[in-house]
């Protein structure tokens, strides 16, 4: 029992020693903050991949021109049946990881709540009204930037859904192709539900890369990622095409 006594204090004493004026009250939530914004991009960067296959798998098989398709691929070479079959089935994996996405979002959202909890709590604890005011200006400031970066992020989020859907209506030009035995049609559909999702992923990107760089602990390694540029990034997917 005295044992027992001795730990409680203890582990009441380190709770109570977790006060704002130690760095890392306020660290591990911003190391938190930077693991839910990696774990975001990493699902983006795996549904951009799913959405780049299947355009490149579409017109691969809606190419008449053979000598445009890599020798290793024209074993690919598909029906209109299984073009349409396979362009759906690609639609509900990118609208089950479209969700996994927004999943991933809120759980950004959730941690920057409590990433500005803390940084409010540090502020309000400054004992310097000169400076406390000083540094509300500057939280104020910084949660703006913040709010309007996480905001575009989720409007984009909420296009690709809508653009996503479209993608069912690209789904039935593909099928009306087939019944017409044509290929414009659809070629040309996919040309621009392209430029759709890759206007809205490039947003979905800059918000990784600028939430990362918000709140990028000094002297520590940016994501990756965010030093490619756009055309590195896309070119190895073929998405620019």
């Amino acid at each position: 029992m005295k044992n027992i006594f001795w730990i409680a204090l203890l582990w009441i004493g380190l709770i109570f020693s977790c006060t704002t004026d130690q760095p890392e009250y306020a660290l591990s939530q911003q190391i938190k903050l930077m693991e839910t914004i990696k774990s975001f991009e990493f699902v983006r960067n795996g549904t951009e991949k799913v959405i780049v296959e299947g355009f490149l798998a579409a017109n691969i098989g809606l190419t008449k021109d053979e000598n445009k398709i890599p020798n290793q691929l024209k074993k690919k070479i598909v029906s209109f049946k299984s073009i349409a079959f396979e362009w759906s089935t690609r639609l509900d994996h990118i609208a089950y990881e479209l969700e996994t996405m927004q999943g991933r979002l809120k759980t950004i959202n959730e941690e920057a709540i409590i990433y500005f909890n803390k940084l409010k709590a540090i502020t309000d604890s400054i004992k310097d009204e000169k400076m406390r005011k000083l540094e509300i200006q500057h939280n104020t400031q910084f949660k703006a930037d913040w709010n309007k970066n996480y905001t575009e992020g989720k409007n984009a989020l909420n296009q690709l859904f809508i653009i996503n859907k479209k993608g069912r209506d690209v789904h039935k030009v593909i099928i009306n192709d087939g019944l017409r035995q044509e290929t414009n049609n659809s070629l040309k559909a996919l040309r621009e539900l392209r430029k759709d999702y890759r206007h809205e992923m490039d947003i979905l990107f800059e918000f990784t890369c600028e939430s990362a760089r918000q709140i990028s602990i000094k002297n520590a390694t940016l994501y990756p990622l965010c030093d490619s540029t756009r055309n590195d990034r896309l070119k190895k997917k073929n998405f620019q095409k």
